[in-house]
């Protein structure tokens, strides 16, 4: 389920990223270095967080609750070892249903659909996007601030 304006066009490069603290659940060492590096270069170094499976994921999660910061943005692959990035965000979602899920995956976004429950907001960046457009992943990370920012605002 998009909100309104999300996908139809890109947020500009002047979207605040400051409030954002990132999680990225990869089980491809050489994906998760990238999108980390990624990540960091959009200014956000030494907030993101870098797992190789959906459960460090949750672990990760829970120890940055435990130091009063809040990740609010999960970048994650779909198919990593015993949990899918799918059940990592359903999980995550019940602790948090504002939290900003980005799918970086060979899957399809209409596969996700069939999986999510429509009540539940995702962003979809396909590992073939991504490889024609790196820039998807900074779109996709500038879609979310502008939801978090926006939600900051109506509060």
């Amino acid at each position: 389920m998009n909100e309104p304006g999300v996908g139809e066009n890109p947020p500009h490069k002047e979207t605040d990223l400051s409030g954002l603290e990132v999680i990225i659940a990869e089980d491809n060492f050489a994906l998760r270095t990238v999108n980390k590096r990624y990540v960091e270069g959009l200014g956000l170094k030494g907030k993101v967080h870098a797992t190789e499976d959906a459960q460090k994921a949750i672990e990760k999660y829970n120890e940055l609750e435990e130091q009063n910061r809040r990740a609010n943005v999960v970048v994650t692959d779909v198919n990593m070892g015993s949990k899918t990035g799918v059940e990592l965000a359903n999980d995550l979602w019940e602790k948090d249903p504002q939290l900003q899920v980005i799918f970086v995956t060979s899957e399809s976004e209409e596969f996700l659909r069939e999986q999510i429950s429509p009540d539940r907001h995702f962003l979809y960046a396909g590992k073939s996007q991504l490889q024609k457009d790196p820039n998807i992943l900074e779109q996709r990370i500038r879609e979310a601030a502008s939801i978090i920012n926006s939600r900051a605002t109506k509060k």
